[in-house]
C-alpha cells in the first residue's frame, strides 16, 4: 500500500484535531493517496458510529438501572484470590528455602589434583599416576626404548 508522509495529519483533521486544517485541506485537494485515505477514514467512522454510540436511558428505566448500581455497591466483593494468595506465598518460600539451602550447603571444595582414571591409546606403554601427600599429581606415561 503506498502511503503520503502527510497520512497523520489526514487522520488528525479526520479527528478534528489537525493544527494547521487550511494546509491539511489543500494538500488533501491535491493528492489523490490523501483523499482516498480521508474517505477511508471518513466511511469507517460512519460504519462505526451506530456501535460506538452510547446507549440512552429511558425515564422508565432509569429507576431500574439506578438500583442495579447501589444493589452492587451495597454488596460485599466475593474474595475469590485467597487459595492463589496461599500458593503464590508457599511458592516464594519454597524459593527461599531452596536458595538459602544451597548457598550455605553448596558442593564442597573442589579436587584439582584428584584423577580418577588414566588410560592411553600407545602400544606398549603403561601409565603410572603418582599423588604425594598435599602435593600436584603427574601422570608418568612409560614407553620402552624399542617403541621410539
Amino acid at each position: 500500500m503506498k502511503s503520503c508522509s502527510w497520512f497523520k495529519d489526514v487522520e488528525a483533521l479526520v479527528d478534528d484535531e489537525a493544527r494547521n486544517a487550511v494546509a491539511v485541506e489543500a494538500h488533501v485537494s491535491a493528492c489523490p493517496l490523501c483523499a482516498a485515505h480521508r474517505d477511508s477514514l471518513v466511511a469507517w467512522r460512519n460504519a462505526l458510529a451506530p456501535a460506538l454510540a452510547a446507549p440512552v436511558l429511558s425515564e422508565q428505566q432509569f429507576p431500574a438501572f439506578m438500583e442495579g448500581i447501589k444493589a452492587g455497591i451495597h454488596e460485599p466483593r466475593r474474595r475469590s484470590g485467597g487459595i492463589w494468595a496461599l500458593m503464590s506465598l508457599a511458592a516464594a518460600a519454597l524459593v527461599i528455602a531452596v536458595a538459602t539451602f544451597s548457598m550455605f550447603t553448596g558442593p564442597g571444595p573442589a579436587k584439582a589434583n584428584e584423577v580418577e582414571s588414566v588410560t592411553t591409546d600407545i602400544e606398549g606403554a603403561s601409565v603410572q599416576v603418582e599423588t604425594p601427600e598435599g602435593g600436584v599429581t603427574s601422570i608418568n606415561v612409560h614407553i620402552g626404548k624399542d617403541d621410539i
